[in-house]
């Protein structure tokens, strides 16, 4: 579920630390150090927390990471840009000082309160919190204090990202490496890849089971540096990989060149009143920041402690969120039995207004069907023979476009002549493998003629399809290396030349489409009008998806997870009149049934991925839908998990917007400085 609160208030509350931003800033003027100091806004939402500032160099840091796109992108004046930066900083301060406050509370009750008392959260936040058993006092929120609240591993993420993001402020100013090789330019139309899964995000616990991929291990490599096969020996899990990564993460002050370009970084913070010159300044003991034998000591700067404390916030506020969240949940789950009463009547009531809606407007229920999800359910069947169908076409190219169509302007020229030359075209058809695109852009890799695709682009266990069917050429056998975003050295290879093998249409099918999953050749417009798929499940579907990417030219059949959808009442007009009809046959036939049709865009196998129904009868399926809730993959489950989440999102908004509306009108609470940063956008103006 997505993170409530964070929609609501931006958590960062200094910088990105990317100086992408910060490009063409001439509208910041260089500020004294007493200027930047200044107090714009104080914010104490009660007795239990110290009272905190909001100073000008905030305001600035805020503007300057995301504040500018306000006035770029979306029209804003300055005014309004900085008083919408401003109230993220007020937000901020708001929501942590309130997570502090929270979390120690129930922090501090767990330790008192008996074991068998205490809910899964509370007893995680027990056992995990680096406070260790000593209870937490919210009224300081200090870096030390802050720490408290939080585990081991996410203490380390922090510090890893801090350093990682001074690392990669040096080497925004590095000297670009102008050496890269030469790369041939290749003309191909770029085919689109399968989405991949979004990550989930884990648990700790979680990630203590989840094995590394091999490229996790070749990303930590950079960091441990003790070769990819003794880390898996050491690290056999995703949390105890990451732990060692960040704890030996080291900002890079290695070369000459790099302290130079970190210099330059500095002078330019302390230029726009971001670093204090006192810290910068030798003659200044005791705030001099000396990082010459350290450079961890670089983080004493007052820009990147305050970017520490800043995501040390962000972390509580997700744990207060994560708290939040259990206790909703709790509530809303109580007894399984009760709750499955009350989601199964929020089934019925659904589905009720879905027949109000659908029952006598087609046209709706169409749209319902084709935006269908696993997060937007269609309920209510009232129209029979609804079905979806996956196509695979293999097509005809310009050149025989064109001659079809020059044939069919012919004067005189009847149907059948033209279904007959249509025919006569197809015989002259070849399937080829179409993700050229994915060879000339390194989707894999290449080995004596043959490329391979990583594993990411092929969903089924079919060989054939996990390789270019075709031939490579390379203007290098050894190809070159190159750093790729994580700064992972991978061999890329300058493709010269792909060129598909061509398969005649009879010799695609058996060796593709027969071998693997026993469809047969069948023609809609023979006697032997269709086959049937036995054991139709999701091997056979990935199976289709693989052969739909391999060699497809219908854009539209990529990346939709069950094809095209068949309606008995408007197919007839939406799609061509032979694609239509086959696409009806194996919808009457049911799913696993296919065929084999020819129309003026080439040769189409039809394949009946899905019937609609109605996933349960709101008279007799009640007891079905209970024991479907915690089964994963059934629509009751995907049910209670859309409903979970809306009831959770609306309740966590509720109290955020509550608490941060009722501080934020509180003179009381929060107190404004106008006249401290007012000049900004005078300046800003001229």
């Amino acid at each position: 579920m997505n993170k409530t609160v964070a929609k609501i208030i931006c958590l960062i509350m200094a910088v990105s630390l990317s100086l992408a931003a910060f490009a063409g800033c001439e509208w910041i003027t260089t500020n004294t150090d007493r200027d930047m100091a200044q107090v714009i806004a104080t914010v104490q939402i009660s007795d239990q927390v110290e009272k905190e500032e909001i100073y000008k160099r905030q305001l600035v840091s805020g503007y300057v990471s995301y504040g500018y796109q306000y006035v770029q992108y979306y029209s804003y004046t300055l005014d309004r840009a900085y008083q919408a930066v401003l109230d993220n900083l007020v937000n901020n301060r708001i929501v942590v000082q309130q997570s502090r406050i929270e979390l120690a509370k129930t922090y501090n009750n767990a330790l008192t309160a008996s074991e068998n008392t205490l809910t899964e959260f509370e007893k995680y936040f027990k056992t995990s919190a680096t406070a260790g058993g000593t209870a937490i006092d919210p009224k300081k929120g200090d870096i030390e204090t802050l720490k408290k609240y939080l585990t081991e591993y996410e203490i380390a993420q922090v510090n890893y990202n801090i350093r990682k993001s001074v690392n990669n402020l040096i080497d925004t100013y590095a000297d670009a490496d102008d050496s890269a090789d030469e790369k041939e330019d290749v003309t191909y139309t770029a085919r689109t890849a399968p989405t991949e899964d979004e990550e989930e995000d884990l648990t700790e616990e979680e990630l203590k089971l989840q094995t590394p991929e091999d490229y996790d291990y070749l990303v930590a490599d950079l960091t441990l540096d003790i070769g990819v096969d003794q880390l898996k020996q050491e690290y056999t899990n995703t949390y105890d990989l990451n732990m060692a990564v960040w704890k030996a993460y080291k900002i890079d002050l290695s070369t000459t060149a790099r302290k130079r370009d970190f210099n330059s970084v500095k002078e330019f913070l302390v230029n726009q009143g971001l670093i204090n010159s006192e810290e910068v300044d030798q003659s200044n003991k005791d705030k001099y920041v000396d990082y010459s034998q350290n450079a961890d000591n670089i983080l004493n700067y007052t820009y990147f402690a305050d970017n520490i404390k800043s995501q040390l916030e962000s972390a509580i506020v997700a744990k207060y969120e994560d708290s939040l969240t259990a206790s909703v949940q709790e509530t809303l789950l109580g007894a399984d039995a009760t709750y499955g009463d009350s989601l199964w009547g929020q089934y019925k009531v659904e589905y009720e207004n879905q027949k109000a809606l659908y029952r006598n407007d087609y046209s709706a229920y169409e749209t319902a069907l084709n935006s269908a999800s696993d997060t937007s359910l269609v309920l209510y069947n009232p129209f029979e023979g609804y079905g979806y169908v996956a196509n695979l076409l293999i097509g005809f190219n310009d050149e025989q476009t064109a001659q079809l169509n020059a044939f069919k302007a012919t004067e005189n020229v009847s149907e059948r002549e033209i279904i007959e030359y249509r025919a006569m075209l197809a015989r002259q058809l070849y399937a080829l493998d179409r993700r050229d695109s994915w060879v000339y852009l390194n989707y894999g890799t290449y080995d004596n003629g043959v490329f391979t695709f990583e594993d990411k682009y092929t969903v089924s266990d079919i060989a054939d399809y996990k390789r270019y069917l075709g031939t490579v050429e390379v203007k290098d056998e050894d190809g070159y290396e190159e750093k790729d975003d994580n700064g992972v050295t991978l061999t890329k290879w300058n493709i010269l030349k792909a060129t598909p093998n061509a398969y005649a249409f009879d010799e695609f099918v058996s060796t593709f489409l027969t071998a693997t999953m026993g469809m047969e050749k069948k023609s809609f417009e023979s006697t032997d009008k269709f086959g049937m798929l036995v054991d139709f499940n999701e091997e056979t579907l990935n199976k289709i998806k693989d052969a739909i990417y391999v060699f497809s030219t219908d854009p539209g059949s990529l990346s939709n997870e069950y094809g095209y959808l068949y309606s008995p009442y408007t197919s007839a007009t939406n799609y061509v009149p032979e694609f239509a009809a086959a696409a009806k046959l194996v919808v009457e036939e049911g799913v696993g049934a296919y065929t084999m049709v020819i129309t003026d865009y080439g040769i189409h196998v039809i394949v009946c991925t899905k019937i609609v129904e109605e996933p349960y009868d709101v008279e007799t399926d009640e007891a079905t839908f209970k024991a479907d809730m915690d089964v994963k993959g059934t629509v009751a489950y995907n049910y209670k998990q859309i409903k979970l989440n809306a009831v959770t999102s609306s309740e966590i908004s509720k109290i955020a917007n509550k608490f941060i509306n009722s501080y934020r009108n509180d003179e009381t609470k929060v107190k404004y400085f106008t006249n401290a940063y007012k000049d900004l956008t005078e300046t800003s103006a001229s």
